[in-house]
């Protein structure tokens, strides 16, 4: 939702209430995902492609290092929602002409993918706030965002015995947000 302009208070009215419908919809249930084997690079080139205008609008140096070989046995739809959002909070919270590189490698029988940007980064006592609704002050939001992805993506991460974590060593010196599957 971050790509597209909210133009109006009724456009942000409008967009809350989708948010909040998914955001309840997936934590308010046991959550079903149907696991297959996916390739993850090109799923990380989709998102890059659906977020070219705003890489290019901000001119920032993007990077996928992912081995084409790199495959998570994951929800795909799910799986695309998590990418969007850790790609989408690097690109959002990383200045113009700043630099976002997306990495996966495996780790025995599971694969972490980690996104890490040098952008504003975190205080170590806001990372475990990053992945909880509603606590977030608005100003270490995304303004244009309600503050629910990550809280989302941890619900579906959980759903798939994975682990979501989130590393910086300091406001203003970047972030690393890594998913293991």
């Amino acid at each position: 939702y971050l790509s597209g302009e909210i133009n109006s208070p009724l456009d942000r009215l409008k967009k809350l209430a989708e948010v909040l419908i998914t955001y309840f919809g997936i934590a308010g249930s046991d959550l079903t995902v149907t696991r297959q084997p996916v390739k993850v690079k090109e799923l990380v080139d989709t998102v890059l492609t659906d977020k070219a205008r705003t890489i290019s609008k901000k001119e920032l140096v993007v990077e996928n290092r992912i081995d084409e070989n790199i495959i998570f046995n994951a929800d795909p739809g799910y799986l695309q929602f998590l990418l969007t959002t850790l790609i989408e909070n690097s690109l959002v919270f990383t200045d113009k002409r700043g630099t976002v590189t997306i990495e996966a490698a495996a780790e025995g029988e599971k694969n972490r993918l980690t996104v890490r940007d040098n952008g504003k980064g975190f205080a170590a006592e806001d990372r475990d706030l990053l992945f909880k609704p509603f606590v977030l002050p608005p100003e270490k939001r995304n303004p244009e965002g309600f503050g629910l992805n990550l809280a989302q993506a941890k619900i579906i991460v959980d759903a798939h015995d994975g682990e979501l974590t989130a590393e910086s060593p300091g406001p203003g010196q970047g972030a690393a947000f890594s998913l293991i599957l």
